[in-house]
């Protein structure tokens, strides 16, 4: 599906804005998980 180099052609803003939303979803799920699975942070909350 990709016959046009990336840097050329209305493709590479498509792609580029497709990235963002990657980054920005993978932002949002760390930060998901960080909050409700509190792991590696002994300091903040003590399970035991």
């Amino acid at each position: 599906l990709r016959r046009l180099p990336p840097s050329k052609g209305p493709s590479s803003e498509k792609e580029k804005k497709n990235r963002q939303k990657v980054i920005l979803w993978w932002q949002r799920c760390n930060t998901l998980s960080i909050n409700f699975i509190p792991h590696h942070e002994p300091s903040s909350k003590p399970h035991r």
